[in-house]
């Protein structure tokens, strides 16, 4: 596998992980009891929050809806754990072949990331980020401001601003 090949598999692996992440977060976690009351039946979705287990009432027209929804989490859990450990391989052997190629790989990582954060939290994410600078006294050039705030808006992707960045103060 060329270089290049590599690095497009590894982008490609946490692009589909990070949209598993994604669709995992919209899926309720925890399994289903069900509980004899008066020879009714009930069911309850139960999982463990801060140590402790707590309990939903699951209506008998969701349930179905529900127990699908808890099977594809256990198939994207396991999915996951497949891309995991293809990602952990690439990032050995990138390691392997030179620092740079590792270092690229970690850069790549870093702002797929940053644009996998939804809108609402970019914008947070750019405000603590300048409250740091600014305590490092190395504040954001307007150039670099202007396309964060392109990355804010969905217009952009990180990687355009942070490797312009890098390439900016020879870093790359």
């Amino acid at each position: 596998m060329q270089y290049k090949e590599l690095h497009e598999k590894y982008e490609s692996l946490l692009k589909l992980q990070t949209e598993k992440q994604l669709l995992l977060s919209s899926l309720p976690s925890g399994y289903i009891s069900k509980k004899r009351i008066s020879k009714n039946s009930y069911s309850y979705l139960q999982k463990r929050t801060n140590g402790k287990v707590t309990s939903v009432y699951v209506k008998d027209c969701d349930l179905k809806s529900i127990e699908h929804d808890l099977s594809l989490r256990a198939e994207i859990e396991g999915e996951l754990q497949s891309i995991d450990d293809e990602i952990s391989k690439l990032e050995d052997a990138a390691r392997l072949i030179s620092k740079k190629t590792h270092q690229t790989m970690m850069v790549s990582r870093r702002c797929i990331k940053m644009d996998a954060l939804p809108k609402d939290r970019r914008q947070a994410s750019l405000l603590f980020a300048g409250a740091m600078t600014a305590l490092e006294g190395v504040p954001a050039s307007g150039s670099v401001d202007e396309q964060l705030g392109k990355w804010v808006l969905g217009e952009q992707s990180f990687s355009k601003s942070y490797k312009s960045t890098l390439k900016k103060y020879n870093l790359e």
